[in-house]
This record gives structure tokens, sequence and C-alpha cells, in this order.
């Protein structure tokens, strides 16, 4: 699923609110995308990050040394977890081969 043209900010936590919405998750720590994901939005306006949902919670990967390592294992832990490529521009539902995909290259840098 992609949702074209997404603003910055605001738009992009009221994308991830709403796919949350739609999907039903997460049943707990509601905090997780009420309150942190809606700061980490909010403080980064330009990010592009995985983010994790799932029944206990949300998580987010950002760009670094130990992304690829932190996505396997919230994966492997948390059961059942949809992941979505978020980006300034976008919100777009990936496969853990798409999200690592996606980070990988981001850590090398140009070739």
């Amino acid at each position: 699923m992609r949702h074209a043209a997404v603003p910055p900010t605001e738009a992009v936590y009221d994308a991830m609110l709403a796919e949350a919405t739609r999907v039903g998750l997460p049943k707990t720590f509601l905090t997780d995308l009420t309150v942190h994901d809606r700061r980490f939005v909010a403080t980064h306006p330009d990010a592009s990050f995985v983010w994790m949902l799932y029944q206990h919670g949300t998580h987010i990967v950002t760009l670094g040394p130990r992304s690829a390592t932190t996505l396997r294992l919230v994966c492997v832990g948390m059961g059942e977890v949809r992941l979505y490529w978020v980006s300034p521009a976008a919100l777009e539902a990936v496969s853990l081969d798409e999200a690592l995909d996606r980070i990988e290259p981001n850590l090398r840098g140009p070739r």
C-alpha cells in the first residue's frame, strides 16, 4: 500500500495512525504510537525509517550501524510484525527483505 504525496510531520503521523487503525494494531502499548512515534515524526521531519507495527506496540528503526540487526531481532521476537517504509513522501508496506534492501544501501553510502 502506498500513500502518495504525504507532506511532512502531521501528515506522516496521520498516515501511520490511519494504517494502525486499519489493521487494528497495536493492541497494547498504544502510547508507542500516540506519544513516541508522533514525537519522533515531529522531531525528525526529513527522516526515512522502517516502522514496525505489532500486537504489543510499535518500533521505529532508523538508519544506523545496528539497523539491520534491530530489524531482524524485533521481527523474530514479536510474532506477527507489519513493516512499513516511511519517508516524508510516502508510507509503504514492505517485506523484511525489502526493508533490509532499503536500509543497507543507505548505510553503505554511494558506491
